[in-house]
């Protein structure tokens, strides 16, 4: 297989599920693409961190119920930075894209969400935290209906 276990990540937030009516927990995790030695198809890297939801029961055994398909949180754009003065320089290094098989993609090939809470002041989006190859820190938000989307209906999603 070309991916190690998925590894936690952060936790949680509660989605409804769609069916059951019943709180779920959501969690990200990180799965990512085995050491070096192993065979791997051809443009494929070793160690590539991708992120995924999953949706969990929450009481014990917190079984698993629902997992995402994989996904990826991108570097900062350039007309992100307007503050010349104080402005992050990762904006205007030249990274190395993710290349999974022939097709580069806009994201990094490492990226790691380390945080995951409600915002405080809407209780339908959560901010997600990650840092891009150890260098840098950024915060997302998502609304949590693309997070059941992503979980329950990936077809839907436009």
């Amino acid at each position: 297989d070309m991916f190690m276990a998925d590894r936690g990540s952060a936790c949680c937030t509660e989605l409804v599920h769609p069916t059951t009516g019943r709180t779920v927990l959501v969690a990200v995790v990180h799965p990512k693409t085995v050491f070096p030695g192993k065979q791997l198809p051809e443009g494929v890297a070793p160690n590539i961190y991708l992120s995924r939801f999953i949706a969990f029961e929450p009481q014990a055994p917190y079984t698993i119920i629902a997992r995402s398909g994989m996904f990826c949180l991108g570097y900062p754009k350039p007309e992100e930075d307007d503050d010349p003065y104080h402005s992050n320089p990762m904006v205007h290094v030249k990274m190395q894209k993710l290349k999974f098989g022939v097709v580069p993609q806009e994201c990094p090939r490492i990226h790691f969400v380390m945080g995951m809470v409600d915002k405080i002041d809407d209780p339908d989006k959560v901010l997600l935290s990650y840092g891009v190859s150890d260098c840098l820190s950024r915060i997302v938000e998502v609304d949590k209906k693309d997070i059941a989307q992503l979980l329950w209906n990936p077809q839907q999603i436009n």
